[in-house]
């Protein structure tokens, strides 16, 4: 499903709201042609490091033609973006990397505000990097909420003397569950939606910060509720159940994992690049299980038995259900169902379901 956003995206933006091309090229290699030669040349220098002539180029397209159409060809695709985002983005950026905080945090809020809804395509090498862009005004936020909490990936030792600031980098991950929420990132493979990044962050932003279980519970759950990704909810709680276990609430860590199976009993996903899959439910019956061993709860632990037999029944009937309408099917498994089954339940337990097989 989630490739199938990603080329039904990439042919609205691809095919043309703008006719004819900038009279200048510039060729960066037989597969990447931009049409605009001031921006190429401001990319170069920024890929280069050379951000003394970077600036001046990108401070004149965002002064003087902020919203013209920058046309770039990528193998046989075709690109049209406003030079505004990409102009912006490459100029946050280099404040990041040269120390200037404040101003990078300034660039990409007024990136946020301007172009909220624009897709724009980033400085990229070549095709295998083209994930680097997508919506200007989402990208711009997350750029903002990771310079926040510093998990700004690849950017860490620009932030290492910078006071993180988790209190307003969790509310700028909520303003971008608000409004982009169920939109998918631009990338190749299996791609993050934005609620899915935010969270992340917000879950990195309680551990980092060492927030009390009563904060983290009411972050966790109200990003749970203010979306409908059930994946992304099932896989919060159990975080939330994680995060009560290893502040030694057990009783509450336990009723949390139920809550995923009552709540999520038929959720799972699908890792299509990686050829993996994540069933909730016996993820968190694995985490109870391992709680009731260590604390040797013998009897609790087997009247967990039919329960988890009656899930993995269930599961193995919705697959096969899938297999029989699709032909063609080639996603999840039962054997990517008795691989979860070995990771989280049969190191604990004896149960007679299924073959116990792993993926070759």
């Amino acid at each position: 499903m989630r490739k199938l956003i990603l080329i039904l995206s990439i042919l609205l933006i691809t095919f043309p709201i703008y006719s004819g091309y900038e009279k200048t090229t510039h060729r960066v290699s037989d597969q990447i042609i931009f049409m605009n030669e001031t921006y190429a040349k401001a990319r170069d220098y920024y890929l280069h490091d050379n951000y003394s002539k970077a600036l001046p180029l990108l401070f004149d397209i965002i002064n003087k033609y902020p919203d013209k159409i920058l046309t770039i060809r990528v193998y046989a695709l075709q690109y049209r973006y406003k030079a505004g985002p990409g102009a912006l983005d490459m100029i946050g950026r280099i404040y990041l990397k040269t120390g200037k905080i404040k101003e990078a945090m300034e660039c990409f809020d007024q990136m946020y505000k301007k172009y909220p809804d624009d897709n724009f395509i980033g400085a990229f090498t070549s095709l295998a990097t083209l994930n680097y862009g997508g919506i200007a005004g989402a990208e711009a936020l997350c750029c903002e909420m990771w310079i926040l909490s510093g998990n700004f990936q690849g950017y860490e030792k620009y932030l290492a003397g910078n006071k993180p600031d988790y209190n307003l980098s969790i509310i700028i991950s909520r303003e971008l569950i608000e409004k982009y929420n169920g939109v998918t990132r631009r990338c190749y493979g299996d791609c993050e939606n934005y609620e899915e990044t935010a969270a992340d962050n917000i879950v990195f932003c309680l551990l980092a910060e060492k927030a009390d279980i009563r904060k983290t519970e009411g972050e966790i759950r109200w990003t749970i509720n203010h979306t409908k990704n059930r994946p992304l909810q099932a896989s919060l709680l159990l975080e939330l159940g994680n995060i009560c276990h290893e502040k030694k609430d057990d009783n509450k860590a336990i009723k949390t994992f139920m809550e995923v199976v009552d709540k999520y009993g038929d959720t799972y996903y699908y890792y299509t690049a990686d050829n993996l899959a994540r069933f909730y439910p016996i993820e968190a019956f694995g985490r109870i299980l391992a709680i009731l061993t260590a604390e040797k709860r013998s009897d609790d632990i087997e009247k967990l038995k039919g329960d988890i037999a009656l899930v993995y029944y269930e599961f193995e009937q919705s697959i096969e259900k899938v297999k029989k309408r699709r032909k063609d099917y080639s996603g999840i498994t039962k054997e990517h169902l008795n691989r979860a089954m070995e990771e989280n339940i049969y190191k604990y337990i004896d149960l007679n379901v299924g073959e116990k097989k792993d993926i070759q």
